[in-house]
């Protein structure tokens, strides 16, 4: 396996190019699961960089399966150019996640991910650009690579924990691909006079000198900031082609005005049946939103449904879901949103007024 020698300055325009998203998916305490697809990137970014000296060029994207991914169906493909001509392939493939600016290395409290590889050796390793005196231009970049600690397996999902195990330092400051050391060990000891800062985001990558022809997979990544942990499930999920809300509910900018302990009937479509599992993690839910006032446009719900609340069924002749939202006596004179939250990535929403 050949030495990553990056090269600097395209990788620096690449940066350049995405400093401004700069933004990480909004984390609630605890842990959250956010489902990456094609239709909610989820502060996720492709990055593909050329063999500058042979053109060979790789590819990525989602994917289903290989085998029992780690979390639902699906995962992230990285492949790299093929040799030309006998010469080595520094093709380069990467999905960047964003993260919130000034993010400090030292504030990383959680750092794994599963890989799938077609056969042993090299898999898709992690990248990090740093700031170490706070001018806000890179000074060193680390590497996590497992196969130079661990045996990598071939045909089978391997977990991988890249925060307590070791990293090199692309600069040699210290730690090198040879002698990595610990992101504690690193911090401890490289020479920085400031804290030590993550420029612009984390990244998955694939290449630089490697053989050509490489394909990796990656699923399950789960980073921990200050202890908020988020974990990105990569799903080769089409977009559902998502209609409604039908009645008795009323779209945007309209508010609904409902009976609060009354069941309500959320009726849409999706194209056609595409199966009962069809919600992300949490949802769906509602999320407290003040009401204005006054109020541009007001409907009451003129229908009910039963007693009961958060089954979901689907009528093939109209084609239509039904989710019956449950409300309580106790929501009476507040507002909120009603968040469908489907598994695509997408939100599709409507206000609703509770009243006694």
């Amino acid at each position: 396996m050949r030495r990553h020698a990056l090269r600097r300055g395209a990788l620096l325009i690449a940066l350049a190019l995405v400093a401004s998203v700069l933004l990480l998916a909004p984390a609630t305490a605890g842990a959250a699961t956010l489902v990456v697809s094609p239709a909610n990137m989820q502060g996720w970014t492709p990055q593909h960089y050329a063999d500058p000296d042979t053109g060979a060029l790789g590819s990525q994207g989602f994917v289903s399966g290989p085998a029992v991914p780690p979390l639902g169906s699906g995962s992230y493909q990285l492949l790299n150019g093929p040799d030309t001509g006998g010469v080595a392939d520094f093709s380069f493939e990467a999905l960047r996640l964003s993260l919130p600016v000034g993010t400090k290395l030292g504030a990383i409290t959680k750092l794994s991910y599963s890989t799938y590889l077609l056969v042993a050796g090299a898999a898709p390793y992690v990248l990090i650009n740093l700031d170490l005196n706070g001018d806000g231009t890179e000074e060193d970049e680390l590497i996590w690579e497992p196969y130079y600690q661990f045996p990598t397996v071939p045909f089978t999902w391997q977990s991988w924990d890249a925060l307590n195990t070791k990293w090199w330092s692309v600069y040699g400051l210290y730690g090198n691909q040879g002698d990595p050391k610990t992101l504690a060990d690193y911090l401890a000891n490289v020479d920085h006079s400031a804290d030590i800062t993550i420029l612009g985001g984390m990244r998955v990558c694939a290449g630089y000198g490697w053989a050509g022809g490489f394909v990796g997979n990656f699923d399950a990544l789960t980073i921990g900031i200050s202890g908020v942990e988020t974990t990105y499930d990569f799903e080769n999920l089409a977009p559902f082609a998502f209609n409604g809300f039908f009645q008795p509910v009323d779209n945007l900018p309209t508010w609904n005005k409902a009976k609060a302990g009354q069941a309500i009937p959320v009726k849409f479509s999706l194209g056609g049946y595409q199966g009962l599992d069809i919600f992300k993690a949490g949802y769906p839910k509602l999320v407290s939103t003040p009401c204005p006032a006054p109020k541009t446009a007001l409907d009451a719900i003129e229908t009910y449904a039963a007693a009961g609340g958060g089954s979901l069924t689907y009528d093939p002749a109209s084609d239509q879901y039904n989710y019956v939202l449950k409300t309580t006596k106790g929501l009476a004179n507040t507002g909120w949103t009603f968040d469908l939250g489907l598994k695509d990535g997408s939100d599709h929403t409507f206000w609703i007024e509770f009243v006694k």
